[in-house]
């Protein structure tokens, strides 16, 4: 069965050589311009977006299609918190965007990391800020 397997994947690349070459070349180019763009695009956030709070023109003009986004944004968020491990080189990115904490596989310690979160959501301590 495995030989049958191989050989059908052996077929089906070398029947479709240039569009998976293609396919590669376009990927390859997204990486780049995604590694080369990503300090640009950070240097673009003012320094205190997330401290600052203000009004949504979104939210109170399209009321619906901010739920809707607002449901995406926290599927998108408990999925990464639940799932997902984070590379040194990308928690260190995530904290030049805002970001308080980036748990880790290593941070294994779960009194620390409920410390942190009771002081994340601690109001009296942003309100000091």
């Amino acid at each position: 069965m495995e030989i049958s397997f191989l050989d059908s994947l052996y077929q089906f690349v070398t029947n479709y050589k240039k569009f998976i070459f293609w396919l590669g070349s376009i990927s390859a180019f997204i990486f780049i311009f995604s590694l080369l763009s990503i300090k640009w695009l950070v240097a673009l956030i003012p320094t205190d977006y997330f401290v600052r709070k203000r009004a949504s023109k979104f939210k109170n003009t399209y009321p619906y299609l901010w739920i809707i986004s607002l449901i995406i944004k926290n599927i998108l968020g408990y999925s990464l918190v639940v799932g997902g491990i984070i590379p040194d080189e990308d928690a260190t990115a995530l904290k030049a965007m805002g970001v308080s904490k980036v748990y880790t596989p290593k941070d294994f310690e779960l009194n620390s990391i409920m410390i942190d979160i009771v002081e994340l959501a601690d109001p009296q301590r942003v309100a000091a800020e």
